[in-house]
């Protein structure tokens, strides 16, 4: 009974230790797609899309848009290391900040650790995962921005 008992409490151990593992999102991203409100870009299927509600404003502008766009956002990384860094990298910049997850409410918040006591020093980010990808949510107020994006091994 106590060989049962110990296994039993292996189990449900190594599976709560392994949930709770797999709903951070610790590694390197890369992404797949971006939607910004006005336009979607999936470049795993080079799809891309104006929503109806700007295509008056991209005009004869789309192809244009698309190739800034994948330039924008074609090799840009997400990274969450094990020690709380954030890195995003992209051909036009990079940012390093500082990051703390909470699990419960599935959000990330960012901040620069030197400056962490000043006002708008942080930023919130609503997380979650579907089919292994993560979901980044960046969106605020009338301001959208989702990142959809797949781990690198």
């Amino acid at each position: 009974m106590k060989k049962k008992t110990v296994l039993l409490f292996t189990l449900i151990f190594t599976s709560i230790l392994a949930y709770s593992q797999e709903n951070k999102p610790i590694g390197t991203w890369k992404v797949i797609s971006i939607d910004n409100g006005e336009l979607y870009y999936n470049q795993k299927n080079d799809m891309f899309t104006i929503h109806e509600k700007f295509k008056d404003e991209f005009g004869s502008d789309i192809e244009l848009t698309k190739t800034i766009i994948k330039m924008t956002y074609g090799e840009t990384v997400f990274v969450f290391d094990k020690e709380n860094n954030y890195i995003q990298k992209s051909q036009l910049a990079e940012f390093k900040l500082k990051y703390k997850i909470n699990s419960k409410k599935l959000k990330i918040l960012l901040f620069d650790k030197e400056n962490i006591n000043k006002k708008n020093n942080t930023t919130e980010i609503k997380y979650h995962f579907n089919n292994n990808i993560l979901i980044l949510d960046f969106s605020e107020g009338d301001m959208q921005m989702k990142f959809e994006l797949e781990k690198q091994i």
